[in-house]
């Protein structure tokens, strides 16, 4: 027991208070994470927890018809992938757009590619697990 709680006392100082030592200051950047499946989750908690990359996931974006209208740790699930661009005019603080997916097909990607394009706004996909 003392043991572990030691551990735990050291993960929870490491974690939060040390955090602020590499926070960047500032507003947190806003990005769109594309996916709402167990990538975009892991893509949404990490964005969340570590404040140092000062990334602040705002919505995600998914095509399945049960997750619309949900939340992924706390950031809704606001509409479908093909309403970026409707999101990003009304969003002009969001500096990146992450693609959670990563089965996506490429037809899908260039797509999503060009409308980030249009805006001057940078994709960024994350690579398989695989």
């Amino acid at each position: 027991f003392l043991s572990g709680g030691s551990r735990l006392a050291v993960r929870l100082f490491c974690e939060q208070s040390l955090s602020t030592l590499f926070d960047r200051g500032g507003d947190p950047r806003e990005v769109i994470i594309i996916g709402a499946g167990d990538s975009g989750h892991l893509v949404v908690r990490n964005l969340l927890s570590q404040k140092r990359l000062s990334y602040k996931p705002i919505m995600v974006l998914d095509d399945s018809e049960h997750l619309l209208g949900g939340s992924v740790y706390g950031v809704p699930v606001a509409g479908r992938c093909s309403d970026l661009s409707r999101f990003l005019t009304r969003n002009p603080n969001v500096v990146a757009v992450i693609a959670a997916i990563p089965s996506l097909s490429d037809e899908r990607l260039e797509e999503l590619r060009g409308v980030c394009k249009r805006f001057d706004i940078p994709f960024k996909k994350l690579q398989s697990f695989e």
